[in-house]
């Protein structure tokens, strides 16, 4: 298995103690979660830039 990076994020103090609130009643992680947006971002990026390139032919 590939070993992960390691990023470092700045958030502001409010939005992480809020995200924790909600998040720890549904059992979320921070980094997983960070992790599926990431993946989510990337999916929706790959699905607009085949679009361009069948709206280019």
């Amino acid at each position: 298995m590939a070993r992960p990076d390691h990023l470092n994020i700045s958030v502001k103090p409010e939005i992480v103690q809020e995200f924790k609130k909600y998040a720890a009643r549904k059992g979320i992680l921070i980094s997983p979660w960070v992790a599926a947006k990431m993946r989510e971002f990337i999916e929706e990026e790959r699905a607009l830039e085949e679009e361009k390139l069948k709206n280019k032919k």
